[in-house]
Order: C-alpha cells, then sequence, then structure tokens
C-alpha cells in the first residue's frame, strides 16, 4: 500500500521520527509489528550491501535506544511474516524474500549476508531454499571453498542427497540423473519419439515464427552473466500472445499433450545470443523434469549446457532431457543466435498423482 505524505510532510498520526518533507513511504506488516520503509523522493535507492551495514549499526543503537530505533531499506525490500524474523533490541527483519531480490540484481554480498544470517535460525539451516541461494551466492562470487562447505555441510544436515542436486524445494523419495535415461520410463521415450516426429512436420514453421516476433522479452531471473550477451525467454501458453505470435508452437505443444501421458507444466521460447553465459544454478523442484526442443541452434559445437559436471549440446529438431534440479549452466562462445523450446513436465513417475502447480 503506499500513501503520499501531505506538502508538509506530515500525516494524521505518524509519530516525529517516521517522517520527511515531500516523502513517499509503504507499510508492511511483519509479525505483530508495523515497519515502515521510506524513501526520499527523488533520492537514489541504497544497495543491499549497504543496507546490511546500517542494519548492523541500527541493532547497536537499538540497544541503547531500541524504542525510538526503525528499520530503514530500499521501496523494494519486501517483508513476508512466514519467513521473517526479529532480533532483541532494534526492530530488524530480513526474509527469503529480500535474498531473493538482492541475488536478483547481482547484490551478491548482501545476499550471502542476508542467508547467512537467517541460517544461524535452525529452521533456515534446514530449509533447501534458503540454502540453495546461499550456495549458488558463493559459487557466482567464486569463493569456492566456502561454497564447497557450506553445500557439504547442507548434505550431512540431510538437507539434499547430492552435493549437485540443490533445488529450493527437494523431494528425497524421487530417484533421477542429471540426464535421466528416458528407457527407463515408457511416456518419456513415448514424448521424445513425439516431439522428434512433430518437429519433423514444425520445424521450418517453428524458426519462422520465432524471426518474425518482436515480443521475447528479456529473462528475468537474473541468472545471466552481467555485462554479457541478451537472454530472452517469452512464456507461452494456449491463449494470448501465444496464438498471436507462435502458431508453430502451439500446435506442436498441443499434438504433444493429445498424442501422450506426458504432463506440461509450463512451456516457453528461450534464445540466448553470443556472449551470454548462464551462471551455474539449481532449477526449483526435483518434481520436474526439462525437455528442450532445438528450434534454431546454427552453431552446435559453440553452444553447450553443462549438468553436474557433463556437457552436452542442442541440435535442431532434437530433444535434450535434463533434470534442472541438478547445478546446471549455459555458455554461448558462437557469433548466431540459439533458440530452442523449453517444456516442462512433471516427474513420471508423478504423473498419475494429483496434485496442484503450486506444490510442485
Amino acid at each position: 500500500v503506499k500513501d503520499y505524505l501531505s506538502e508538509d510532510g506530515r500525516q494524521p498520526g505518524m509519530s516525529s521520527n517516521l517522517f520527511c518533507n515531500r516523502a513517499r513511504f509503504t507499510r508492511a506488516w511483519v509479525g505483530c509489528f508495523n515497519v515502515k520503509v521510506w524513501e526520499k523522493a527523488g533520492g537514489c535507492l541504497a544497495p543491499f550491501s549497504s543496507l546490511c551495514s546500517r542494519q548492523n549499526d541500527r541493532k547497536a543503537e537499538g540497544r541503547r535506544h531500541a524504542s525510538s530505533s526503525s528499520l530503514t531499506a530500499s521501496k523494494h525490500l519486501r517483508c513476508h511474516p512466514q519467513r521473517s524474523f526479529e532480533t532483541s533490541g532494534a526492530s530488524r527483519s530480513f526474509s527469503i524474500q529480500d535474498a531473493e531480490h538482492a541475488m536478483k540484481i547481482n547484490d551478491l554480498e548482501a545476499c550471502v549476508k542476508i542467508l547467512s544470517e537467517l541460517s544461524s535460525q535452525h529452521q533456515f539451516a534446514m530449509d533447501p531454499h534458503a540454502q540453495s541461494m546461499l550456495c549458488t551466492s558463493l559459487i557466482w562470487l567464486n569463493r569456492k571453498e566456502m561454497a564447497e562447505k557450506t553445500i557439504a555441510d547442507a548434505v550431512s544436515r540431510g538437507v539434499w542427497k547430492h552435493a549437485m542436486q540443490r533445488p529450493l524445494r527437494f523431494f528425497p523419495e524421487l530417484d533421477s540423473a542429471p540426464f535421466p535415461d528416458p528407457s527407463k520410463f515408457p511416456e518419456v521415450q513415448e514424448g521424445l519419439h513425439v516431439m522428434r516426429s512433430l518437429g519433423e512436420q514444425l520445424l521450418e514453421e517453428m524458426q519462422t515464427d520465432v524471426f518474425l516476433c518482436k515480443g521475447h522479452t528479456e529473462a528475468a531471473e537474473g541468472l545471466q552473466d552481467p555485462g554479457g550477451g541478451k537472454w530472452t525467454y517469452t512464456k507461452v501458453n494456449t491463449t494470448g500472445f501465444f496464438d498471436a505470435n507462435f502458431p508453430s508452437v502451439r500446435r506442436f505443444l498441443l499434438g504433444l499433450q493429445k498424442q501422450t501421458k506426458l504432463r506440461i507444466v509450463a512451456a516457453g521460447v528461450s534464445t540466448i545470443h553470443p556472449g551470454c553465459n548462464i551462471r551455474p544454478h539449481c532449477g526449483p523442484s526435483n518434481r520436474c523434469w526439462d525437455m528442450h526442443f532445438g528450434i534454431s541452434v546454427p552453431e552446435p559445437s559453440s553452444c553447450f549446457l553443462n549438468v553436474a559436471g557433463e556437457a552436452r549440446g542442442w541440435r535442431e529438431g532434437d530433444v535434450l532431457l535434463f533434470d534442472d534440479s541438478y547445478e546446471h549452466s549455459v555458455v554461448h562462445r558462437g557469433k548466431l543466435p540459439r533458440t530452442i523450446l523449453d517444456i516442462i513436465i512433471v516427474h513420471p513417475t508423478l504423473h498419475d498423482r494429483s496434485f496442484s502447480l503450486s506444490e510442485i
């Protein structure tokens, strides 16, 4: 909820230490107390790393003046009661969502600081979500020894079973491999056959649709190396933008749904441009697998996917199946864009089980 202060800078019922002239503020309820977060109009947003530093300063100050201390942060700080925490003295709260935002804007130092502090509490030390982001941030910061130790400690605590498989949500009863063997799963084997058959019919049309589409959007996950090549990811579905821009992709997916038992969770057209490197990371859940259908791969030997230390490339009209809950990355060393259709399916051992997508 956003409110704007009146011209004289004051609002009824607002204490004197929680207003500033011509400022704007938002309110977020955290636990049982109200945190006011404000920013001076026209001012610059402070980076998360500086916010963390300010938080430590306020912690000491709060021991002496707890009644007058408050939390200062940028307007992008989002607090959620279910994952927030308090400390004695100054009112202070960081959450998993704050770490996610810091990671998304590439403020990795702040992300590590927030998650390290959260991990001092048992519920976060055993939380795959928090531990996965912490390990990934350390890897991106090239702190190899610290990352390896953090991963090993998490595995020893039972957060995950495998050092290279670190999803945000982990279900240990599901067996898998970085590149699963489709012959062990008849419905997956059938799906691969159908995809290749549909590709023979629609590949040229899909290439044309992708080339002509002007609505590709920059991938918003923040996984690519800053300053590198562009990565676009356009989510597709059976209505609206999908129909208008990717009719061939629509027919491809509908054909796959009709002719197989695969449960498709989501799909998107993914294009990485020369110089783009997608940094090592793990997918959100081991309840899903990824199927990549090659639409346009002009330089197969210059662009490849690395999953748990094993590198494989894409080929036009062919399918690459992998479990993205394992650590994976992408390197593009060529001179031309590479485009694939990314299809996320439910783990084949769960295809008869009824659950909502939010449970995946």
